[in-house]
């Protein structure tokens, strides 16, 4: 960018020169000097856009990193897990050696350390996915920003992409829709609804069930990594909020009028409503 700049200065100190003759017209003047600032403003753009260039790459960078560290780590602890059975199997073999008595107290201190009881081990694992979980949310929530920021680092979505996408999801609510359906049946339909009782209850936890992959979906702040079904809402949601919202809104209204009369009606209709909102403000990247 420095050189161009340099280069532009010199273009400029020759055409002036060369227009100050008394043989240069004004039609000519008038031309070369749009002709200069066009080029000038060009060169300038050039430079912006460099510089966010730069920016973006620096970011992906860090992103990419970032995104390296959560693998380096679900690496190091399933290698643990690995050098731990060899371990294991090392000692059984030291306590069956010539020095018997010797190798079966080695062997008795690594089942000591090695052999925790399993709710600890599920404990630990727990936690370890939890941490993983965190960083991913934590690498997903930079990226966003990062989209937000600069919309145009990501490639348009093209129409035909947008009416796959869309099919899939349709299906999916279709499907989810089929299943609600078959819950209301097999709980006594709108005679059991109008009663209320444990058959309304019986409804509401079983609709929730099969609308399970859409309150995954809008949990965007707790799971990094939810089902294909969760994930295929959640890349909808990006393209096309407002469709997915419509979409959403109609399947909620058919699972709570299928709740007719029942007690669990308004508490069920709130919880499809704050998972409604929960999605939409998963759209806003930033």
């Amino acid at each position: 960018s420095a050189l161009l700049a340099e280069m532009l200065l010199k273009t400029r100190e020759v055409l002036q020169d060369a227009l100050g003759s008394a043989r240069a017209s004004a039609i000519v003047a008038e031309s070369t000097a749009d002709l200069i600032g066009d080029v000038a403003r060009l060169a300038a753009e050039c430079a912006d856009d460099i510089g966010a260039t730069v920016l973006r790459i620096g970011d992906a960078q860090q992103m990419a990193q970032n995104f390296i560290e959560v693998l380096e780590a679900a690496g190091a602890w399933a290698q643990g897990n690995k050098d731990a059975g060899c371990q294991d199997a090392g000692g059984e073999r030291d306590a069956m050696g010539a020095d018997g008595k010797q190798g079966g107290d080695d062997d008795t201190d690594s089942d000591d350390e090695d052999k925790r009881p399993p709710a600890t081990r599920r404990l630990e694992r727990h936690r370890l996915l939890q941490r993983l979980n965190a960083d991913v949310l934590s690498a997903q929530a930079e990226l966003r920003k990062l989209v937000s920021a600069s919309p145009a680092s990501l490639d348009a979505v093209s129409p035909l992409q947008k009416t796959e996408l869309f099919s899939l999801v349709a299906e999916l609510l279709e499907s989810a829709r089929l299943a609600i359906g078959r819950v209301w049946r097999s709980s006594g339909g709108a005679a059991a609804a109008a009663a209320g009782g444990v058959a309304g209850w019986e409804y509401e936890d079983a609709a929730e069930a099969a609308l399970d992959f859409v309150f995954a979906a809008c949990a965007w702040d707790k799971i990094a990594l939810p089902s294909l079904e969760a994930r295929l809402l959640r890349l909808a949601s990006l393209v096309d909020c407002s469709l997915v919202q419509q979409l959403l809104r109609d399947l909620f209204a058919h699972a709570v009028a299928l709740a007719g009369g029942s007690i669990v009606a308004p508490t069920f209709a709130a919880k499809l409503e704050a998972a409604a909102v929960a999605i939409q403000a998963g759209c806003k990247l930033g």
